[in-house]
């Protein structure tokens, strides 16, 4: 059975040189049209962020195009470019199109891509986010099961992520996305209203110094 899709973690300082001395390898990573939007970055953390970004979820997508069975293609052939509404799509030059989804963090980007017509999202955070958590962030249950940062991030990853896998995003949505802790599980708890009309997969944990949360819905993404 071929997996849905596939992860890349890359660490973003591989990155870091490449962006600073405008290097020749950016040519060979990026699309003429992807370069358009990294030359418009307007600080060098946000052109290592979106270098870094696009390579784990160009590795991603060449992993699973492999999977599949289709011929190899070069990093150029292989473009993220955002919709108008900003969500990442993966094109290739074959015309093969699918969902992909990138997370950063002050030291790593995270990329999942999948060639099924599943919806993906990801999100993380890394252990310097935050000492404590928001009462803007959580209701009242959550912060009174919440012990420790590492808790709080965890937590904050799946409702990062599940905003990016419905499409509507966390801002407005925090206190009605409750994540609970139930008999050594965490649980999501969503309003009937905004419960999706497909099935949907979501994982968290941790991965040493990251919190990590990805989803894969079966509702088409275009």
């Amino acid at each position: 059975m071929r997996p849905i899709g596939y992860c890349v973690l890359i660490r973003l300082a591989l990155f870091e040189r490449t962006c600073r001395d405008r290097s020749p390898l950016v040519d060979f990573l990026l699309s003429a049209k992807e370069k358009a939007l990294w030359t418009k970055c307007v600080t060098e953390k946000r052109r290592v962020e979106f270098l870094g970004g696009r390579v784990a979820g160009k590795l991603a997508a060449l992993m699973d195009r492999l999977a599949a069975g289709f011929e190899p293609l070069n990093w150029r052939d292989v473009e993220i470019l955002p919709t108008a509404g900003g969500v990442p799509v993966c094109r290739h030059a074959d015309q093969l199109c699918h969902p992909v989804s990138i997370s950063h963090t002050k030291h790593f980007a995270l990329a999942v891509a999948s060639l099924t017509a599943c919806q993906v999202s990801v999100d993380m955070e890394e252990n310097n986010w935050r000492d404590y958590p928001l009462p803007d962030m959580f209701s009242t249950v959550e912060l009174s099961q919440i012990a420790d940062p590492q808790t709080a991030r965890l937590r904050w990853t799946l409702k990062e992520m599940y905003g990016k896998l419905t499409g509507r995003g966390v801002l407005g949505y925090t206190h009605s996305v409750h994540t609970l802790s139930h008999e050594n599980s965490l649980w999501l708890g969503v309003p009937a209203t905004s419960l999706p009309a497909k099935q949907v997969m979501l994982s968290t944990g941790h991965w040493r110094t990251l919190a990590v949360s990805i989803g894969v819905s079966s509702r088409r993404f275009l």
